[in-house]
């Protein structure tokens, strides 16, 4: 819909430069193939939280807390830890178009 939505305004307004990311994707990628590479042990709990796979609730004073969140994919229930942000970054800035399309964001940079 969002994409439509802006194909569409894309083809009103000639100058419109646009280039959304497709978080979802990049995220089972890195669940399902990747994370590995990237230094993820664990893909499916949180690092911070409470209740199954410290997912139930947020991440507070009293929740548990990883020892090392940089080989975690998610912080708490919805947010991905600072890895997991810097790898996204660089997705959406060069990444594939499986990723960020029609364009990657280093194009939107230069333009």
């Amino acid at each position: 819909m969002l994409n439509t939505l802006l194909y569409k305004l894309s083809s009103e307004f000639k100058d419109m430069k646009y280039s959304p990311g497709n978080a979802y994707e990049m995220t089972i990628n890195i669940i399902e193939n990747q994370f590995h590479s990237v230094s993820f042990t664990e893909v499916k709990a949180a690092c911070c939280g409470a209740g199954n796979l410290n997912g139930e609730s947020f991440c507070s004073p009293d929740a548990n807390l990883c020892p090392n969140q940089h080989q975690y994919l998610f912080w708490d229930l919805f947010h991905p830890t600072e890895v997991a942000s810097q790898l996204a970054a660089v997705t959406l800035f060069s990444g594939p178009t499986r990723f960020v399309a029609p364009v990657k964001f280093a194009q939107l940079a230069e333009a």
